[in-house]
Order: structure tokens, then C-alpha cells, then sequence
């Protein structure tokens, strides 16, 4: 089994030793191969916004950077652990920079089957940066572990720990190691909804949404078995939504949809022949 484990600490303190922790637990139950993506050591640019990701695909995306190489070393990966210390509440910008650079998931989830385990740190409150971590379920990783963890920021002291913070740390680590080796071969319906859902928001403006249009057209293409009464109350859902949307939208001369001087000269000269944004 291969775990890719994805730090949004800039520097290697209590995020990055939990984490090591996490290794040397699943590497005594298992043939576990463990690698380390330190995000603050990758080159992640900031996005745009531009939405040519989500419009076009992710393909045309105006930066040059190491995003591509992540999301293969991500799905090659049997399971991700996402690590980040509580910064205000939230995660680290490093980590908040990766979500933002992988929206287009969320709308074509490409991690779908796949165990995810979460893990934060901080000196005391960690609910809400879990909360937010939970965003990776939006990219298809099913979230079948939770673990927040108290560290004291001093070096000089430390919370004393015990017994029942060593239990949360085994049960946490020890539902990511199940689910490494029990991947599912049907979707769950909160995953067959989002596709309906995301499918129905396509539908409303196809020739602004292409990539998310294309990726809906079925179900064929996910490998996963759904079944008739998800298909069904996903459709029912999708025909709602669609019915809603186009109620409440009004159509104007020129819309949002990303043209060729929108992005940058690469997204120009990448555009596939014959695929109007105008």
C-alpha cells in the first residue's frame, strides 16, 4: 500500500511529527509505503481565478507549476493523509492555496474511491480546521478518519497527553489502515447526488461549463456500480435543479464565459480547435 502524506505547515514542527507517528503506526501492521509532499517545498502558485479550469478544463490552466505532478502522485497514492496546523480557525494558507488550485474537483471529483485521513494541530481548538480539510471530500476522497490533536507552540512544555488521547490517535490511525484495503466498488449516494447536482448546474449553461458538461454526460466513465434508485432520485434531483435555476437566471448579451484574453497566453494558444468562449 502506498500513503502519500500532504503537509501545509511551512516548516516541519508538530504537524510534520504527528505525522511521522501516523507512519511508523500503519509500517508496523503492514507493507506500507510512505512519501511525504511538504507543500511549503512545492511550487504552488496562487489562483487566478480566471475559472478556465472549471470552463475548459484543468488542462488549460494558465500556470506553469507542480499541480499536475501532485494530482498524479494523488491518484497513484492508495490513501492521502491531509495534515495542517490551526491557523485563526482555519487551515494554513499553504493548504487553502492547494484547495483553491483544485476547485475544478469539486465539480469533476478525480479522487473518487479513495481513503483520506485528516489530521490537525493546534494549541488547543481544531473542529474547525477539520471542518475545512473536509473540503477534500468534495474531490471524491471518501474522509473515513478524523484526528485533531493538541500541541503546545513552546518547545520549553507540552500537554501532558494520557490515555485518552492515545486512544483517539489509535482509533483514528486504525480506521485510515481499514479502509486501505477495503476500496468500494459502488458509490455512496452522497456522492451519486453531487454528481447529479454538479451535472444539473452544467446542464443550466453548457457552453460556459464544457468540461463539466462533457464529464456528466454518464456514469460510465467512474467505474463505480450505481444503483437504479440512486440513478433515479439523482435524475429527480438534477430536473429540480435545473427547473429552479433556469427560473431565477436571466439572460443578458454577454455573459461570464472565460474568453481568449481572460487567461493567460498559454490558455489562448491551448484552447482545443473549433471550442468557441466567446
Amino acid at each position: 500500500m502506498k500513503v502519500l502524506a500532504i503537509i501545509g505547515s511551512p516548516r516541519k514542527g508538530h504537524s510534520y511529527k504527528v505525522t511521522q507517528q501516523i507512519e511508523r503506526r500503519l509500517k508496523q501492521n503492514g507493507d506500507v509505503r510512505f512519501e511525504y509532499v511538504f507543500l511549503s517545498q512545492m511550487n504552488l502558485q496562487a489562483c487566478r481565478g480566471c475559472y478556465v479550469c472549471q470552463s475548459l478544463g484543468e488542462q488549460y490552466c494558465p500556470l506553469e507549476d507542480d499541480r499536475a505532478d501532485l494530482v498524479k502522485r494523488m491518484r497513484q497514492a492508495d490513501g492521502t493523509i491531509f495534515v495542517s496546523p490551526a491557523y485563526t480557525g482555519n487551515v494554513s494558507g499553504l493548504m487553502k492555496n492547494l484547495m483553491d488550485r483544485l476547485a475544478y474537483t469539486a465539480h469533476r471529483p478525480a479522487f473518487l474511491g479513495k481513503p483520506a485521513m485528516l489530521v490537525a494541530t493546534a494549541s488547543s481548538y481544531t473542529k474547525d480546521t477539520l471542518k475545512a480539510l473536509a473540503w477534500f471530500g468534495y474531490a471524491g476522497f471518501e474522509i473515513v478518519s478524523r484526528l485533531g490533536l493538541p500541541v503546545w507552540p513552546s518547545t520549553r512544555r507540552a500537554w501532558r497527553g494520557g490515555e485518552s488521547v492515545d486512544r483517539k490517535f489509535d482509533k483514528a490511525v486504525k480506521r485510515f489502515e481499514n479502509a486501505l484495503s477495503c476500496r468500494p466498488v459502488s458509490l455512496p449516494l452522497r456522492k451519486v447526488l453531487q454528481f447529479y447536482l454538479m451535472k444539473a448546474s452544467a446542464a443550466t449553461d453548457p457552453a460556459f461549463f464544457q468540461a463539466d458538461y462533457d464529464y456528466h454526460k454518464d456514469l460510465s466513465h467512474l467505474n463505480f456500480r450505481v444503483s437504479w434508485w440512486k440513478r433515479l432520485l439523482g435524475s429527480l434531483c438534477c430536473w429540480i435543479v435545473v427547473k429552479w435555476v433556469n427560473r431565477h437566471l436571466v439572460s443578458i448579451n454577454q455573459g461570464n464565459s472565460p474568453k481568449k484574453g481572460d487567461a493567460s497566453d498559454k490558455a489562448k494558444t491551448k484552447l482545443p480547435e473549433g471550442n468557441s468562449t466567446q
